[in-house]
């Protein structure tokens, strides 16, 4: 009898009696609770090692406020005076530079003839070189060499090569005037043979007559002058070639 009573009353017990202690949704909430606390904490803590520059230049007093625009506006003065001191540079060595080249010795070929083509003799020739600049040229030097080819020789390649050995120095000047001229004459060391005039005579081989002409400026910088003509037999005159021909 007991025992039924027991259960029946088991049976007839509500089933949200309270436990004892916190119950688990307290328990979550409660933990939610502090994790949103110890965030807020440390945001707060985050804000105030992080200020916005604006508030810190609010808080800075006046007198420091005007010496850090006073050292700003010293700094970007500086560096407009440095960029414009580069640009003024630039333009002053650009216009010495071009003051130099209009005024610094050009020596360049003027004019030549050469001598008969004839069998049995040497094959000679006259060169004039001038100085078209507006000073002197010095430690004037200047070599030539003849060559007698097939038409359109590669003068570049021949000179490369070093198969030139026909070339003769002429004994150094000590200065060209502006406009003022020197003259060289050279000649084979041999006459030619009256085969090699008939094909010089007929277009069929070429004489090439070419060299360089080497000299120093007032400012004893080091300059070279190459050349090269032909020889039309037909007139008796020199004509410039394609190649080899450029002033330095």
């Amino acid at each position: 009898m007991k025992r039924d009573e027991r259960s029946h009353n088991k049976q007839n017990a509500p089933d949200d009696l309270p436990l004892p202690g916190p119950s688990l949704h307290e328990a979550d909430s409660h933990k939610e609770d502090q994790e949103k606390e110890t965030d807020g904490q440390a945001n707060k803590t985050g804000q105030k090692r992080r200020v916005p520059l604006y508030q810190r230049w609010k808080q800075t007093a006046l007198n420091n406020q005007m010496m850090v625009v006073f050292t700003l506006v010293i700094a970007l003065a500086n560096l407009c005076y440095a960029v414009f001191g580069a640009w003024q540079l630039s333009v002053m060595r650009s216009q010495l530079k071009q003051m130099h080249l209009a005024s610094r010795a050009w020596v360049g070929l003027a004019k030549g003839s050469p001598g008969s083509i004839v069998a049995g003799e040497k094959i000679e020739f006259e060169l004039t070189f001038i100085n078209t600049g507006e000073t002197p040229a010095n430690r004037v030097q200047t070599s030539y060499a003849i060559l007698v080819d097939k038409p359109d020789c590669d003068i570049e390649s021949f000179v490369g090569s070093r198969k030139s050995k026909a070339v003769a120095a002429v004994p150094s000047q000590r200065t060209i005037a502006p406009n003022a001229v020197i003259v060289v004459r050279g000649s084979l060391d041999k006459g030619i043979s009256e085969a090699m005039a008939s094909e010089i005579q007929a277009g069929r081989m070429v004489v090439y007559i070419f060299g360089e002409v080497a000299y120093d400026d007032i400012e004893g910088a080091r300059h070279t002058t190459r050349y090269c003509a032909t020889v039309d037999p037909s007139v008796q005159q020199l004509r410039g070639y394609k190649q080899y021909n450029r002033m330095e």
